[in-house]
């Protein structure tokens, strides 16, 4: 679905009419802006760096390959990992799109490679080693106007927040929580984007996400969601020994895995609190299992397949 509809969201963008007029306008707006803030460093940066053509193209690279890669295998990993948070930001992820082109509509920007020369800015696309065969600016189309808010740390940011229950060694979270800084850094260096547009991209992201739970919010959804777990409840029912006959090869995989105590035979226990137990009604057998805060999630293991995913999501919260 989403990559059904990113192509869509292209499209839309592109036939967002503004003029060159208002977003150099509004590009000297955020310069007088950061100016009063003390932070429009992006032009000295940027010059520190030019002398050395092989690391501005390598920053030409991650601009144009990894801004797409990295959705792909946040999603990859969310749907084969933690199904259970895969859909809130996988929304979150479509709905930022969404906020993302209100901005662009309403506050059209140039980017800093736009802008005259006098201003000291270099398109390194044009200079530097890029992807693909440079556009000279006056033959550019498409939504070059759209620097506001930044999509690439938007999608940066939600990468981290998005994958940072599934990773478990300080290295590895270092490593991540690094992604949005390099990616800040990669959208100065190279003259796209302002400082300020890092900034309404959290702020894109923060309304995304709130918008991705504000059903969750509602109190007839509430009502709903009670009446549907109670339903759900009373057709199902603990797993019988038969059921678990058929889960033995996961049950022996789970008890290798250490921090896990089984308590009596499919219920395991992480320390002191519940962790995992299994249910099953006439449409199959279900796991339900508590990774991140107070309340269980439900996944299904009728295949093996499903099996191994749960499997993967355990491993992954019981990383040290």
């Amino acid at each position: 679905m989403v990559l059904a509809l990113y192509p869509v969201y292209g499209w839309i963008r592109d036939l967002v009419g503004v003029s060159r007029a208002d977003a150099f306008h509004n590009a000297r707006q955020i310069i007088d802006w950061q100016q009063r803030l003390g932070i429009y460093h992006e032009r000295t940066i940027q010059q520190w760096f030019l002398p050395y053509p092989w690391f501005i193209g390598f920053w030409n690279l991650c601009y144009g390959s990894i801004h797409f890669a990295g959705p792909v295998v946040t999603l990859v990993a969310l749907y084969h990992f933690d199904p259970g948070r895969y859909v809130r930001w996988r929304n979150t992820f479509l709905l930022i799109l969404v906020v993302a082109l209100v901005g662009f509509w309403f506050y059209p920007l140039m980017p800093p490679r736009l802008l005259p020369p006098s201003f000291g800015f270099v398109d390194t696309r044009l200079v530097y080693f890029t992807i693909g065969k440079p556009v000279p600016h006056s033959q550019e189309t498409g939504a070059i106007y759209a620097a506001m808010p930044s999509l690439h740390i938007a999608w940066s940011t939600w990468a981290a927040f998005a994958l940072w229950p599934l990773v478990r060694p300080y290295w590895a979270r270092a490593l991540l929580a690094s992604y949005p800084v390099l990616m800040l850094f990669a959208i100065v260096v190279t003259a796209n984007h302002f400082f300020l547009d890092a900034v309404g991209a959290w702020v894109v992201l923060a309304a995304a996400y709130t918008l991705a739970r504000w059903r969750d919010w509602w109190p007839w959804r509430s009502k709903v969601q009670s009446a549907a777990s109670l339903r759900d409840d009373r057709a199902m029912k603990h797993a019988t020994s038969g059921g678990l006959d058929e889960l033995e090869d996961l049950l022996t995989d789970l008890r290798g895995i250490d921090g896990l105590t089984e308590k009596t035979r499919g219920v395991f226990y992480r320390g002191s609190r519940a962790f995992l137990h299994f249910h099953e009604d006439p449409t199959g057998m279900y796991a339900d299992v508590r990774v991140d805060g107070a309340e269980f999630d439900r996944m299904r293991v009728s295949t093996k397949a499903e099996c191994k995913r749960l499997l993967s999501r355990v491993r992954a919260a019981m990383r040290p």
